[in-house]
């Protein structure tokens, strides 16, 4: 019973803070594309937004000297703390003050890369390798759950309300969050600076040696983040998953960026694309997340997610090949034949997306444990980042891409993209 409840109260905790991690993500992808695009946007400035994500990016980079220097707790409250005060920023400013809402917007998203990076290091420190099935079911789940709040309900919510009161609500839940985490007892929290420090002198990382000639202090900075990226890319298994995480879901999140604003741009309302796409899409990614989740821990299924994926990446090319069949055939600029079929593949898209992702991270996560112990929340954030940094350069050129060659054209590449990642399993 005790060890149901421990199992328990990590699994709740996880689904909080990966929860409020995904609201901002929700926010940029879902909420302020289909937003400034009803308002006029171009499709290339859309993806110039997408720059706005480089601290997701970035993160690699402070990861390590957080990882060192601060504990994991400590990370964590100051992210919520600055999370809280930059929506209370973003009240006060109209959606027409474009830099100041992409200043705010950067903010955020550098708060929340900290966030992240302290909430991976959490579930790398507590879940077990029979709780990792379960542990990356809820990231994966409450990251899209926030996405959902911060892309679909805010476009839902912004006729009924001011553009201030949005905010004021997100402040107000990053709050709340604050105040449930400095009271969290899960994980020993606490006391991992120390443990951290313990750990360096087991790794083969950088260590002074007192029969080698002073380097200045410069030198020594740049020899350790040398090591360390030679600790990390070294690691067993690590330059597979890293050209697999930067690749897999091109193809995928091409499609379900820009079906959504190829819906608005023939005559589709706004709020019914919010709907469909940023909480119906996003339940059944949610849906397919845990499908995953369930058939990775299931024991009599005995499945692996080296074996699981290469079947889901196959199903995954009947809805974009449906998708652009529709797009290829439509010659009309107000309306969407087989609008119905289309909505089921956006729909069934994202239900094998999110199988599809809980068995990427689940694979991801066991690479990082087969790390040095003082590298794993630093290995985790490299294979995060580079999964992050492949969706969000390509989302930041497609918007362009589609300008230039047209929807039918993008809708091919995406297709041949899905295609090419099936090369990565053979044997």
């Amino acid at each position: 019973m005790a060890g149901s409840d421990a199992v328990r109260s990590k699994i709740l905790c996880l689904l909080l803070l990966y929860f409020v991690q995904g609201i901002p993500y929700g926010f940029q992808a879902r909420f302020l594309p289909i937003f400034l695009r009803s308002r006029g946007t171009s499709l290339t400035s859309l993806g110039f937004f997408k720059i706005l994500l480089l601290p997701w990016m970035l993160k690699v980079l402070w990861a390590p000297f957080l990882e060192r220097y601060a504990s994991r707790q400590t990370n964590l409250l100051y992210s919520l703390v600055a999370m809280a005060t930059v929506c209370g920023f973003t009240s006060c400013i109209s959606p027409d003050q474009t830099v100041a809402l992409c200043v705010a917007i950067l903010l955020l998203n550098l708060s929340a890369s900290i966030q992240d990076i302290a909430v991976d290091a959490i579930a790398i420190h507590i879940l077990t390798e029979s709780e990792l099935g379960a542990g990356n079911t809820v990231q994966v789940v409450g990251y899209k759950v926030g996405s959902i709040i911060g892309g679909g309900l805010l476009i839902w919510l912004l006729p009924h309300t001011e553009w201030s009161g949005l905010f004021v609500l997100l402040a107000a839940l990053y709050t709340m969050t604050l105040i449930i985490v400095m009271h969290l007892h899960v994980g020993d929290l606490r006391e991992c600076k120390t443990d951290k420090e313990s750990d360096v002198s087991n790794c083969n990382s950088v260590q002074s040696n007192t029969d080698k000639e002073p380097v200045t202090r410069m030198d020594s900075k740049i020899q350790l983040v040398s090591s360390l990226i030679t600790d990390v890319v070294n690691s067993p298994h690590t330059k597979w998953m890293m050209a697999f995480a930067l690749f897999y879901k091109l193809g995928e999140q091409g499609a379900v960026g820009m079906f959504p604003l190829y819906l608005i741009d023939h005559g589709i309302p706004v709020g019914e694309v919010g709907i469909l796409s940023g909480v119906i899409s996003q339940g059944l990614s949610i849906a397919g997340s845990l499908a995953g989740g369930w058939m990775l821990s299931n024991p009599k299924l005995s499945l692996k997610p080296l074996h699981l994926l290469p079947y889901l990446m196959k199903l995954r090319l009947l809805p974009l090949i449906l998708q652009t069949a529709v797009i290829s055939c439509n010659y009309s600029d107000t309306s969407v034949p087989f609008y119905g079929p289309c909505v089921l593949a956006m729909w069934l898209l994202q239900l094998i997306g999110g199988a599809i992702t809980i068995a990427t991270f689940t694979l991801m996560m066991q690479c990082s444990q087969n790390a040095p112990l003082c590298i794993q929340a630093t290995h985790y954030t490299a294979l995060a980042t580079l999964e992050v940094m492949g969706k969000l350069t390509f989302m930041s050129v497609a918007g362009w891409l589609v300008d230039m060659l047209g929807y039918t054209s993008m809708f091919c590449l995406f297709i041949t993209l899905s295609v090419g990642m099936l090369a990565m399993f053979r044997p």
